[in-house]
């Protein structure tokens, strides 16, 4: 029973987190989100700068898949 409370507290936390955030990033600060593309190609750098920093804190382990 608790977990599910927790569960369903979590739930409604991110939903009001949700509605308190929708619309506060502009598309003038957000270019990079305009295309599908777009987005794809800021994930692929996301990606890599994380896989820079995780080769960085263990070189030769991350990235051998």
């Amino acid at each position: 029973m608790a977990e599910a409370l927790e569960d369903y507290l979590r739930r409604v936390r991110l939903l009001s987190l949700d509605e308190e955030v929708a619309g506060s990033v502009g598309f003038e600060e957000a270019t990079h989100w305009a295309m599908p593309e777009d987005v794809v190609g800021y994930v692929r750098t996301l990606r890599g700068e994380a896989e820079a920093r995780l080769d960085a804190l263990s070189p030769g382990q991350h990235g051998d898949h």
